[in-house]
């Protein structure tokens, strides 16, 4: 299975660029899957709706984020109703949206992508112990899946601002 992961984009010169050469790379590079982190894709401050939109459109299968997803309030809608793009699944119980998903592509294969986050830099907006502990809820959603042949985990690191 051949995966590539890009993060972060961060502003509007990036996210033209992976725009522009993501369907070249999944060809030349026979990709399965194509994930990327996007949570700084608006201007250097979180993600739109329309900037997803544009990012799925070329060909990503799925968005990761951090803590600055939320950085665009109208993003909150959107990541309710679209499950392959992911916030930290180690956030708070009741933030919007999920920390993991399944894709599967066309020739069948399926990969699952569970978005987390450190607390090295991050405040107490994560579940667990009060540190938030990055791998705790993953333990707990993974052992409720079913085996599959990969995971692919973006643990995301960033300074707040």
């Amino acid at each position: 299975m051949r995966v590539l992961f890009l993060g972060d984009i961060v502003g509007r010169a990036a996210r033209h660029a992976v725009i522009e050469h993501v369907p070249q790379l999944r060809t030349e590079l026979s990709l399965d899957f194509i994930v990327v982190n996007c949570e700084n894709a608006a201007g250097g401050f979180g993600v739109t709706p329309s900037i997803c939109d544009e990012l799925f459109a070329c060909g990503i299968d799925v968005l990761t984020t951090g803590n600055h997803v939320w950085d665009k309030r109208e993003i909150i809608p959107y990541i309710e109703a679209n499950p392959r793009l992911l916030r930290p699944i180690n956030m708070a119980e009741g933030t919007p949206g999920s920390g993991t998903v399944q894709v599967t592509n066309d020739a069948g294969k399926r990969l699952v992508v569970v978005n987390a986050i450190n607390n090295l830099f991050i405040g107490r907006n994560l579940k667990g112990t009060a540190e938030g502990d990055a791998y705790r809820g993953m333990r707990i959603d993974i052992a409720e899946g079913k085996p599959l042949r990969m995971t692919l985990t973006p643990l995301v690191s960033s300074r707040s601002r």
